[in-house]
Parts: structure tokens; sequence; C-alpha cells
């Protein structure tokens, strides 16, 4: 299913461009909460707690922004005003110079000269303001040539305003893809890699899918709510678990026999409560801007929290170390396609 052309419009806590007033109380609000913390609780208990508070404190004290997902940055400037307005010239030009269209345009000439009124002071455009094209309520066939010329007067106006927009903004994407690079080569050293060896993510749209109905025959299924449902039902059933035992798969036993090589000693600290130095290492490194998952936490907001907020974090995922149960949360991803293309 092709949705390059779709705007999917996601919000995000900007704490970069969140005051500093507000991080502090955002941090004090954590703080606060921290102390009710029960200790006692069951791990969805706790992580319900964490959670929770932690999504309503940002929400009081962060500021949020929309950002548009999966939008042909190359193709925006095609649903602006101005290339709109551009278009509605060249549009009247053909139909002035067409016998039959010029007819049908003097019969409607009303809507479009109110139109042209309001698309001259939407752009200010002063100098055409007395000519014959917008003083007059009914066309004259005599004046085709005049009208014409007066039409590409405005357009060549337009024409300027739009190429200096498309100038600043062919600026900005340069500016923006440096910003990207100086932050990948900090954050993201991989995605900077690709870029500048210049390699190309191919891409594949799904937008129809062969399946088998209760017969065995193959169906093409083209209509997209219906690929959706199959591809979710694929996913969902792909890892179905098999009750086969050890003694079903004889050739993999030896596989499941102990390496006597590795010294057994080396496990031994693996499941032993976080020291204070391995919390700060971790998040220390936590990377930032990182899309969320489906707690929809992410990595910037525990960074930003204080110590005393993230040692609830860290209380949890000593009780998982230590009674080997996790919150249910923990046990959801979002699945992204990444089909691999033919060569």
């Amino acid at each position: 299913m092709n949705t390059t052309n779709v705007n999917l419009i996601r919000h995000i806590f900007d704490f970069d461009n969140t005051e500093e007033k507000d991080l502090l109380n955002f941090q004090d609000d954590l703080k606060k909460v921290a102390t009710s913390f029960n200790l006692n609780g069951s791990i969805e208990e706790k992580w319900s707690f964490f959670k929770n508070n932690l999504l309503k404190i940002k929400q009081q004290h962060i500021r949020s922004k929309e950002i548009i997902v999966n939008v042909d940055r190359d193709k925006t400037f095609q649903h602006t005003q101005l290339y709109k307005d551009l278009r509605y010239i060249v549009y009247l030009r053909r139909k002035f110079k067409k016998k039959l269209s010029f007819e049908k345009l003097a019969l409607n000439w009303k809507h479009y000269n109110n139109y042209l009124k309001h698309l001259v002071k939407r752009h200010s455009i002063d100098e055409v303001n007395s000519t014959y094209l917008l003083l007059q309520h009914r066309l004259s066939r005599f004046l085709i040539g005049q009208y014409v010329k007066e039409l590409n007067e405005i357009y060549d106006t337009l024409f300027s305003k739009f190429s200096l927009e498309m100038f600043n903004l062919k600026n900005d994407k340069i500016k923006e893809a440096i910003d990207k690079r100086c932050a990948d080569l900090a954050d993201n050293q991989r995605r900077m890699i690709d870029n500048i060896t210049e390699n190309e993510m191919k891409k594949i749209f799904i937008d129809r899918v062969l399946i088998d109905d209760e017969d065995g025959n193959s169906i093409l299924v083209t209509d997209e709510n219906k690929i959706k449902d199959i591809t979710k039902d694929y996913f969902q059933n792909a890892a179905d678990s098999k009750n086969r035992t050890i003694e079903d798969l004889q050739e993999w036993s030896d596989e499941y026999e102990p390496i006597r090589s590795i010294n057994e000693l080396i496990y031994n600290n693996c499941l032993e409560p976080i020291t204070d130095d391995e919390w700060n290492i971790v998040i220390k490194d936590l990377p930032i801007k990182k899309a969320v998952g489906p707690t929809g936490i992410a990595y910037d907001e525990i960074k930003k929290a204080l110590l005393e907020f993230n040692q609830l974090l860290r209380n949890i995922i000593d009780e998982v170390l230590r009674t080997q149960i996790m919150p249910k949360d923990w046990k959801l991803a979002n699945i992204y396609l990444i089909p691999k293309p033919k060569p």
C-alpha cells in the first residue's frame, strides 16, 4: 500500500525548547512523587506508577510539538498557496487562448474576477490593481491580447516570489542536512556513513498480497484494509509455539549439550542487583532523540529525570532480574516491515 503522500502527524515532547523553569518543575514533581512509591507492590503496580506519573508530569511541564512523518519533502511546495496561485494563472491564460474555453470563461467571469482580486491582494501585487483584467465585469474578445499580457505580468511577479521561496527552502534543507550530519556524527554514525557513501535505501510498497483460501486456491488481495489485516495476522502467528521435545529433534541433541570449556562462575554476577556505577553509566550512555516504543517513554525523559525518580526504574529492573517476571508492557513492540528488494 503506497502511503508516500500521506502526512502522518506524531506528537513529541521537546525537552530542548522547554524553558529552564519548566524543566526544574518537571524534575521537582518527579522527585516528590518518588516518595510515595510502594516498594512492596507487584511488578505491574510499580511499573504503572512509574509510567503514569512520568507521562502526567511531562504533559504538565514539557513543551510538545507536532512533527510530520513520511512526507515527501520535495513535494511540499506543491501544497503552498503561492504554487496553487501560479497554476491558476496558467489555467486562466489557457482559457483565454481557446475559443470554446473563452466563451465558458466569459459566462462565469464574475467568479474568476473575484478570485483574481483576492489573489492580487493576497500577494500584494499593487501595480496591477487598475488593469483591464480586474476592473472589467464583462470580458471583451477584442481585449484578449491585453488580458493575456496582464496575466503574464501577474505570473512574472508571482514567479519571482516563488523562486525566492524555493531558494530559501533549498537553503533551509541544506542547513538542516548539515545539522543532521553533525548530530549523526555523535549519535548515529551508521546513518552518517550511509549518507556519505550514498548508500541507497530502496523501498518496496506492499499494494498486493497473494494468499491461499481454505480450498488451496491462490487469491490476489489488493484491498488496503484487507492487506493490513492479513499482514497483522501473519506476524501474530509467524512464531507460534510448537509442541516439540528434544527427543523429536535427535539431529540437534548435541547442540544442547553444555559447553564444558566455559567457566560457569562468569555468570554468577549477572543477576545481582545493579550497582550505582553500572546504573550511572547506562543512563549516561542512553541515546537521545529516538522514537518511543509502545510504552511512550523516551530515553530523553529518563536522562532528564532526577536520580530519585530513576531509582524507581532501577528498583523495577532489579526485581525483574530477581523474579524473572517482567511487566506486560515490556513484552510489546512495534513491528516495521523492511522488505528486501531484489538487486
